[in-house]
């Protein structure tokens, strides 16, 4: 099951917010402990499911009893979009906490409208194939 997985120019824009500190507020709180976890998650899922050639993969599978049973490290690639996904709702919590109550419901209105032409498929006009 060859799979590409990308999780879109919003999703690693908004978990990429994670990373900007707030200049005006010393007293900002870190990021929770799970924004770690998941940062961890996603980037050794991605590195595993790159598959033997990168190391990984190859270890976990002599060594982790089971993880024989993963014969496609493509498969891995879902849970980093998994963490991708929690990442980027961090990151889209931090931006809103910033924001006035009702300009919170604009931005989280913008930000869906954002992710649905990010996601929307639309056919394409090409031109019809013509054999030879």
């Amino acid at each position: 099951a060859k799979a590409y997985m990308f999780p879109g120019w919003l999703t690693l824009l908004l978990a990429a917010a994670l990373l900007v500190r707030r200049g005006a507020a010393p007293d900002e709180a870190p990021p929770a402990p799970r924004v770690g976890f998941y940062a961890l998650l996603g980037g050794l899922s991605l590195w595993a499911s790159l598959g033997p050639p990168f190391g990984l993969y190859t270890l976990l599978y002599r060594f982790v009893p089971g993880f024989d049973l993963i014969r496609v490290p493509s498969r891995l690639a879902i849970l980093t979009l998994l963490a991708w996904a929690i990442l980027a709702g961090a990151g889209t919590e931090r931006i809103l906490e910033r924001l006035r109550p009702r300009a919170r419901a604009a931005a989280g209105t913008v930000l869906v409208l954002l992710l649905t032409a990010e996601f929307a498929a639309f056919p394409l006009k090409a031109p019809p194939y013509a054999e030879h």
